[in-house]
């Protein structure tokens, strides 16, 4: 679905059942859309190109973003103002599947996308499942990444996949050009671009099931993968501020954090973080973390972070980087430590958003 109100509108992109979906700024003008639906593999991954341009052309679709949402789905042709996928992307004379990521399975899931601002390129990450493929998701011991350049045609409209490039612990650094049966479980991605936060600038973050984080570093240019100073455990979803540099986790047990590249995380302790333990499966929607969001100004110090997990419950810890224990010109600068201690935020910097205590605020945060 596509919105250009504020999500008060919503018109039909395309590509239903999607688990993952990216919008970015590329090169030349150029902007992408791209999500995917991976059980159905020949409706795998869908990209839609285009510019802000008035026109008729292919590519020019500012006519159509400035619709509203009924008349990109208006029943008449005539009056319609059609913004849709193109139809599946892939390479110039094959074709990419859930399987090229990981290969042998029966069910697949789409887990992330990731633009690469500023480019043509986007980091892909599909999963093989273990069992199968419910709303939520799957669980999974292996999967991939792939980066993935795009070019669209001007004439037609169509996307084309091109120099495809996958990444993990079981391939090369600079990265392999199949990804056999992969061995990730990919939770998350985080692109940071270049000028961003020196530990963070032009690095893709990975979270892995079991294996913590790794890192492609030099994205935009010579892509190599490499691990972090976090290599076990498994962090449901992460979130980088690429202005300051601060990572924040949704690890098995509450909310952490990093200042020094995913080096070390450390748990922000409150008495009214989700209750974590034991991950359940997906589909049963258990009480872990299962997703972050995260917010730092290094010039006013201010930094929130937000933590759901399964059944509903979500915290928010509105802090600052001095009561974090860092400096935020030093976390900028990638000279920052993270502090060795838990972190307890004053009681009145936590607040409590959603209780899945109270039966009618049970909901399911993925």
């Amino acid at each position: 679905m596509l919105s250009t109100d504020g999500g008060t509108s919503f018109s039909t992109l395309g590509a239903g059942g999607s688990y993952a979906v990216e919008w970015w700024n590329g090169a030349n003008g150029l902007q992408h859309i791209a999500a995917g639906f991976s059980n159905n593999p020949n409706e795998f991954l869908h990209v839609k190109s285009f510019n802000t341009n008035s026109g008729a052309g292919k590519l020019d679709m500012g006519d159509e973003l400035a619709a509203s949402a009924a008349e990109r789905d208006a029943k008449l042709e005539s009056a319609r103002k059609e913004f849709s996928f193109p139809g599946a992307a892939n390479p110039s004379g094959s074709t990419l599947t859930p399987s090229s990521f990981a290969s042998g399975g029966s069910q697949y899931l789409l887990s992330a996308i990731e633009g690469i601002a500023g480019k043509d390129l986007m980091l892909v990450g599909v999963n093989k499942c273990s069992q199968n493929l419910g709303p939520s998701g799957c669980d999974s011991s292996a999967g991939s990444v792939a980066l993935v350049g795009v070019s669209a045609n001007s004439s037609t409209g169509a996307v084309t996949l091109s120099n495809i490039k996958y990444f993990g612990s079981e391939v090369a650094s600079a990265g392999a050009t199949s990804a056999g049966t992969g061995k990730s479980d990919v939770k998350a991605i985080q692109y940071c671009p270049t000028g961003s936060a020196t530990k963070v600038a032009d690095t893709a973050f990975i979270s892995v099931g079991g294996k913590g984080i790794y890192k492609i570093t030099s994205v935009s240019t010579a892509p190599a993968h490499a691990a972090t100073g976090t290599t076990t455990g498994t962090y449901k979803d992460l979130k980088v501020d690429c202005d300051t540099g601060v990572i924040a986790v949704a690890g098995s047990d509450g909310l952490y954090f990093s200042v020094d590249g995913a080096t070390k995380f450390v748990k922000i302790s409150t008495t009214s973080a989700p209750a974590g333990g034991q991950q359940q499966p997906p589909q049963q929607s258990g009480d872990a973390p299962t997703a972050v969001a995260l917010q730092a100004d290094g010039t006013t110090g201010e930094v929130t972070m937000t933590i759901a997990s399964g059944n509903g419950d979500i915290k928010s810890v509105e802090t600052s980087f001095t009561a974090l224990g860092v400096s935020a010109a030093d976390t900028k600068a990638g000279t920052a430590t993270t502090p060795s201690a838990a972190i307890t935020p004053a009681a009145e910097s936590v607040n409590e958003i959603n209780n899945s205590s109270t039966p009618q605020h049970r909901a399911f945060v993925r």
